[in-house]
């Protein structure tokens, strides 16, 4: 039992809280310090697998990955998998299982892939959009050129009528005019 609150807390950064970075952890749980205080690596392979830690954590934080490895896939992507545990974790931590890892990018290729779908039929709606407002806009113009078409239509006609009407007016004034000075002529003849 102290022995895990111990590793728990080593896995923590003491002043953040945040749990250290996996080649962090590695350096804690694999270097004691000697006389002088300074820090000596248990065995060399230790420092190497420290080595290759700090490679896959630096491309991973320098890298903006859509699905990032967690810090036990960064631990076994480097030591290794045993049967029932990862390696560096002790018989407690199980490895992440095949089907895990093969549904997590199973869902990552469907996510991919609905995300194709929906900007490909997002395209294809704007398409189909900027077509029907085209093809209204060609209809509003018609509709419009056949309205105007009858207006002018209808006005030609009445300025026609109101011309006719009028000519017959000055028609019949004319013929009025003309048989009253006629009357007026036959009067002063037969007087």
């Amino acid at each position: 039992l102290i022995y895990f609150f111990s590793v728990t807390i080593l896995q923590r950064n003491p002043i953040t809280g945040e749990l250290d970075t996996p080649d962090k952890v590695w350096e804690k749980q694999h270097t004691r310090k000697n006389d002088r205080g300074e820090l000596v690596w248990l065995d060399s392979q230790s420092q190497q697998i420290h080595s290759q830690l700090q490679e896959v954590v630096a491309q991973q934080q320098s890298e903006e990955n859509e699905h990032p490895m967690t810090r036990d896939e960064i631990l076994s992507s480097v030591v290794g998998e045993r049967t029932g545990y990862v390696r560096g974790k002790g018989y407690g931590k199980k490895p992440p299982k095949k089907s895990n890892i093969q549904q997590a990018n199973i869902e990552a290729s469907v996510s991919s892939a609905i995300d194709i779908v929906r900007q490909e039929m997002q395209a294809e709606m704007d398409r189909k959009l900027q077509e029907e407002r085209e093809q209204m806009a060609a209809e509003l113009r018609r509709n419009m050129e056949i309205e105007l078409e009858r207006k002018l239509a209808e006005e030609r006609q009445h300025a026609n009528e109101e011309r006719q009407h009028a000519n017959a007016e000055a028609d019949k004034r004319i013929s009025l005019e003309v048989e009253k000075k006629m009357q007026e002529q036959f009067a002063s003849f037969l007087t």
